[in-house]
């Protein structure tokens, strides 16, 4: 899922980029990275100067590099610096203060998030419709509404703690086979020991509304629009006092209070596992994590657990650099997708090499949190994956011709392709996943 929010910052930022590549050959270039959210060729382009880059496309590119690999301190500081200049047009003023916002809530500063988000709407709103003017308020309602807590505080009672992991086989009607789901179990959500579906593809926390209530979490007086295969509007926002993991706690947890449903009985057997969801926003809090499928824990530690030979290959939103055969190609990694995942149209071009002589494409329905897809593949079988310095092999797996050709990535792996790992390792940080074996 992702926020109304999201998309609208992301076309704001992209115009202005339209708006002010010149012509030039390395103008275009880097306006073209930024466009289709290229971070690593960007940020591999950008290491060697280049005279003939218009300064504000040169500023831009940073922010949003700093942005997309999770330095959200340096994001603030270079987004303030381009908004000083004075020099910027309407939608180079609204999606550099977005994301300018958005980066300040993340390190606990919403009193600040706020105030810079509101003077910028001040200073804009003659030149804003309606529409415009009520999605800006809504975002700093929200960081207004935050002010009370403090999101993600931590505190450890030693530094490294694991959390016991299971992973429940679900059958699914009219599936060859079961769905597995990882579970983090004996944690306490505000006091009350429940389990915790743990899903790296999700960007936020998700909470039902029956859960909500009996858990007693503090709803906010705003909303959330949250855009998936349909839309659904006015999703409340509400707090938990604590998330208890095995010596961590974490305070003022928010979750979107949502029924997650299909509309079709063979889907909600499958989504009425998901009435409480923890995903990459408690990821990021936590930082160095371990899902250690050997010894069938998750572990939380003060350091990293990924060794430093590893190089950065992951961006915002969990989108990571992987290879196949040495071809770079880019993947989320959804623990909440119970499959080995599937490899997007985007990746058809190169992947399709890898579809038997004769294969005829087969249907199904790709379900989640925002919905549901009717979808056509081709099955391919042993893909070599490597991510970092290490390499598995995918036994069967999903590849469409047509479905997610617009994807920001090329493919989905799901939460058996992490499975053939002995342990999977994020650096939150560092923006690094690693895999042992």
């Amino acid at each position: 899922m992702k926020t109304k929010f999201a998309r609208i910052m992301a076309s704001l930022a992209l115009l202005t980029v339209c708006i002010h590549a010149n012509g030039t050959s390395v103008n275009e270039k880097v306006a073209e990275m930024m466009n289709k959210a290229q971070w690593f060729e960007l940020r591999e382009f950008m290491q060697t100067p280049h005279d003939s880059l218009v300064p504000f496309l040169d500023n831009y590119a940073h922010v949003m590099l700093a942005h997309s690999f999770n330095k959200a301190e340096e994001a603030v500081t270079l987004a303030q610096n381009m908004l000083k200049s004075g020099e910027l047009d309407l939608g180079s003023v609204l999606g550099l203060g977005s994301l300018m916002a958005s980066n300040l809530s993340k390190l606990g500063k919403n009193e600040e998030a706020a105030a810079a988000l509101t003077q910028i709407l001040d200073a804009t709103r003659q030149h804003l419709d309606s529409a415009a003017i009520a999605d800006y308020s809504s975002q700093v309602n929200r960081y207004k509404a935050l002010l009370a807590y403090r999101p993600y505080s931590i505190s450890r009672k030693s530094p490294m703690t694991s959390i016991p992991l299971r992973i429940d086989s679900v059958p699914v009607r009219g599936a060859q086979e079961p769905n597995v789901v990882p579970y983090l179990t004996g944690c306490k959500l505000n006091g009350v020991v429940h389990d915790m579906l743990f899903d790296t593809g999700a960007g936020r926390n998700v909470i039902s509304p029956r859960l909500a209530r009996l858990l007693n979490l503090k709803f906010l007086d705003v909303a959330e629009t949250v855009v998936g295969s349909r839309v659904l509007e006015d999703v409340p926002i509400a707090i938990a006092d604590s998330i208890e993991m095995e010596g961590v706690t974490i305070r003022d947890v928010p979750f979107l209070v949502m029924d997650i449903s299909a509309g079709q009985d063979s889907l909600d057997q499958y989504l009425k596992n998901m009435e409480l969801v923890v995903g990459r926003k408690l990821m990021d809090a936590l930082k160095h994590i371990k899902v250690d499928f050997a010894n069938a824990c998750l572990s939380i530690s003060a350091t990293s657990f990924v060794p430093e030979s590893e190089e950065t290959n992951m961006t915002i939103p969990m989108t990571v650099r992987c290879s196949v055969n040495a071809h770079p190609l880019l993947f989320n990694f959804d623990s909440g997708d119970s499959s080995y995942g599937m490899f997007y149209g985007r990746s058809w071009p190169y992947m399709k090499s890898f579809v038997p002589d004769g294969s005829q494409p087969q249907g199904a329905i790709a379900y989640g949190a925002g919905g549901f897809d009717e979808i056509s593949f081709h099955i391919i079988e042993e893909v070599p994956l490597t991510i970092g310095s290490q390499t598995i092999v995918i036994p069967r797996i999903a590849l469409s011709e047509t479905y997610g050709a617009e994807q920001p990535c090329d493919a989905r792996m799901g939460l058996k392709t992490f499975m053939l790992n002995k342990s999977v390792l994020f650096d939150m940080e560092r923006m690094v996943m690693a895999v042992e074996n």
